[in-house]
């Protein structure tokens, strides 16, 4: 009789500790209310907590709001579909998920649905706190909007990973806002416009969708910190699918990149398998300020390249907004520069369709860098700064590079060729209302690959190295057109095929001319 009471015990006890362990409360108060109410979850009276999982997956055809009213910490929180608005109140209390758990937001595979969530605080101090985020991630259809808002509300996402999968994924036909002086802090990568299924270390295709995913970090106070860089990427917008995702910083918002920001990622398909990826970067209105360790549209690298890959990557900064950053890297169009223990011909393919182009313009607009622009490597590239914005370069031997057309070099023990591209091309175009761009040097080609330079209607470029043989060094097939504009060098080397054009006159009163700054500076080889 008592062994048998042992075992009843033992059972009871057992199966406690079994609900303790993996409960997942769902919430069932369409009306709204507390999260601490235990009649608002089922099973009643089980408020999640400890090693929860907090579900909401109630439909209602009317927008509803759950508050809390103490600090929570559970394991995970899931949205996990249905078709509803819900507002998480964090009123001033903080909600948290433990080290290695997932918040979920409709990123199951099924198709076509739509949540719209709001997060805020109506007390000050509210925070949510979570592991990792994933938010429509292998959904390829499925809309929604997701708001974090408020000056009261702060949403920290701590994945220590040094890998970029499963991070913070926002994909699919999702609205992504953070406005109102609310704060998103991301400490590793974040994956924006996936169109497909998670990828990271694998070697398997992912499913392309097309992703028409915007996430709008606006208003003053506003701001995103990705904290720790993650393989040097600390930001992904585009990476699988041909539509544009895009990032928008705006209204006097701030959005600051430990690590490199990359719009356009594409071919890089050791993680995707998808060489059409575009994603667009717009940094817009007075004190909007976008800064990044690094700025690279249109990547196109990674084992087992696929030829022909069209990526691109497009940064749009106006309107009185600011982009800072050490280098740019506009579109470097490598593919196979890597082969594994199985190398495919090595260095054997080149993709000049990659394009990636950077717009700077109306007044107050500039761009800040510390290093060297990137025009091209073997793609496509164009650098527009027009109607009064400014291009500034801080750096000791800032370059500008139109198109080095590079791409092997006898690496890897002699088993990738040395050989250029002839078409790579670069364009830089600085005009009107004075306009402003300088940098130490600027070289159109370093092995192969032409550019065009032009610079317009009253504007002004200054290239200021004294202490190289060329300020401005020309390659076959380059032009520097100077139209009622002005520019100042120290050298200016001209060589076979390349073309110096002055305009006169393309406006009333204008007058257009080159400035060489140097006693013997001007060199003619053609």
């Amino acid at each position: 009789m008592k062994r048998g009471i042992g075992w009843i015990a033992t059972i009871v006890l057992f199966s406690a500790w079994v609900d303790a362990y993996a409960a997942t409360p769902s919430w069932t108060n369409t009306l709204g209310g507390s999260f601490q109410t235990a009649g608002n979850w089922n099973p009643t009276n089980n408020i999640p907590g400890g090693l929860d999982t907090a579900e909401f997956k109630q439909s209602s055809a009317s927008p509803y709001t759950v508050t809390l009213n103490d600090h929570v910490s559970v394991t995970n929180v899931t949205w996990p579909s249905g078709v509803f608005g819900m507002t998480l109140d964090l009123n001033g209390y903080s909600l948290t998920s433990a080290s290695g758990g997932v918040v979920a937001v409709c990123s199951s595979a099924t198709a076509g649905y739509a949540i719209d969530l709001t997060v805020k605080s109506s007390a000050p101090g509210g925070t949510f706190n979570l592991f990792q985020l994933d938010t429509f991630k292998a959904t390829t259809s499925s809309r929604g909007a997701i708001s974090i808002t408020g000056s009261n509300t702060t949403v920290n996402v701590t994945n220590g990973s040094t890998g970029d999968n499963g991070v913070c994924y926002v994909g699919s036909n999702t609205t992504f806002t953070v406005s109102d002086g609310a704060h998103l802090n991301v400490k590793q990568t974040l994956l924006f416009g996936l169109g497909g299924a998670q990828g990271g270390y694998v070697r398997n295709p992912l499913v392309t969708s097309a992703p028409k995913t915007v996430m709008l970090i606006t208003d003053p106070g506003t701001t995103y910190t990705n904290a720790t860089a993650a393989l040097q990427k600390g930001l992904i917008v585009g990476k699988a699918g041909t539509n544009m995702p895009t990032l928008v910083v705006s209204n006097g918002a701030a959005c600051r990149i430990n690590g490199t920001a990359n719009a356009g990622a594409g071919g890089d398909t050791w993680y995707s398998f998808s060489p059409k990826a575009n994603g667009k970067i717009v940094v817009t209105g007075s004190n909007s300020y976008f800064e990044a360790n690094a700025v690279s549209l249109s990547g196109l690298a990674g084992e087992f390249g696929i030829a022909g890959s069209t990526a691109g990557g497009y940064v749009i900064v106006e309107k009185g907004g600011t982009l800072k950053t050490p280098s740019i890297s506009l579109s470097t169009g490598l593919n196979h520069y890597y082969g594994g223990s199985n190398p495919v011909a090595w260095g054997s393919e080149t993709n000049v369709n990659a394009y990636g182009e950077m717009v700077v313009r109306n007044p107050g607009s500039s761009v800040q860098v510390s290093g060297d622009v990137q025009l091209t490597t073997v793609a496509n590239g164009a650098l527009y700064v027009l109607d009064g914005a400014t291009l500034l370069t801080t750096g000791a031997n800032s370059t500008l590079y139109m198109s080095l057309g590079y791409v092997g070099t006898n690496a890897y023990s002699g088993s990738q060729p040395a050989y250029t591209n002839d078409n790579s091309y670069g364009l830089f175009v600085i005009s009107n209302a004075n306009s402003v761009a300088n940098f130490k040097r600027v070289t159109f080609a370093n092995v192969a690959g032409y550019g065009d330079v032009v610079v317009a209607d009253n504007a002004r470029l200054s290239v200021t190295n004294s202490s190289t043989a060329a300020s401005i060094l020309l390659s076959n097939r380059s032009k520097l057109t100077v139209s009622d504009a002005f520019v100042e060098t120290y050298f200016l080397n001209v060589v076979s095929n390349s073309t110096i054009r002055i305009v006169l006159g393309a406006r009333d009163h204008a007058s257009a001319y080159i400035k060489l700054m140097g006693s013997t500076s001007l060199t003619l080889n053609a």
